[in-house]
């Protein structure tokens, strides 16, 4: 079994739960880098979440974000 797995399944809850909770009043800007995509309050929030808890659990772990870009943990 994968000893990855429940992690994953929480984190993917934990972001399940945030869009649920925005589904419906959701309003977006274009992103500046790139006007043919659109960034959302949401992606931002889940995004947040993701990262925060991927450095929780594995702080010596580097991680690429869409929005936050690589933090850098050598």
């Amino acid at each position: 079994m994968n000893t990855y797995l429940p992690f994953i399944q929480d984190a993917l809850e934990a972001g399940a739960k945030i869009a649920a909770k925005n589904f419906g009043k959701v309003s977006g800007t274009v992103k500046g880098s790139d006007n043919n995509q659109v960034l959302t309050e949401t992606d931002l929030e889940v995004g947040k979440l993701l990262v925060d808890v991927v450095r929780r659990q594995f702080p010596d772990h580097n991680v690429i974000d869409e929005e936050a870009g690589v933090i850098d943990r050598g």
